[in-house]
Order: structure tokens, then sequence, then C-alpha cells
């Protein structure tokens, strides 16, 4: 869903209310820390802002720098497509 989506979903009286760009600067800031979840069959992976974490479904895990991952991550693609 787009900003431009929502705001589209709430009513006149909530828009006057919160004021476009109130509400534009909220979102922005929520889709910045927003969590995003992916779950592997051996780890499941959170990102939070500028870092991500891996977790073994064994228990283990750390905290990592997300740059250093997608590099990784391109790595891995270039070799395999």
């Amino acid at each position: 869903m787009t900003f431009e989506e929502w705001w589209g979903t709430i009513s006149d009286a909530e828009q006057k209310l919160i004021g476009i760009n109130n509400a534009r600067f909220v979102w922005e800031e929520a889709q910045k820390n927003r969590v995003n979840i992916l779950a592997l069959p051996t780890f499941t992976m959170a990102r939070f802002g500028d870092r991500i974490t891996i977790m073994s479904h064994h228990g283990e895990g750390g905290d990592f720098d997300l740059q250093k991952f997608d590099s990784a991550v391109g790595k891995f693609f270039a070799e395999n497509f």
C-alpha cells in the first residue's frame, strides 16, 4: 500500500485533523523503521534499519551490517543467475 492509497481510505474529517504533511512524515518514518521478516527453512532474518538479524532455528544468531549482507546476497545472485 502506498501513502496515497492509505490517505484515500481515511475520512475527510480525519484528513483535516491530521493534515497531509504530518501524515506523510509519519508514514515515511514508519517505512524507514519497519521490521521486515523472512523465514527460511533453516534461518529467520529480520531487518531493523541498517542492521539484519539472522537466527538459526537451532537458537544461534547474530546482528550484521545490512550492506555486507546485501553484498553477500549479490555474490550468490551473480553466481546462480
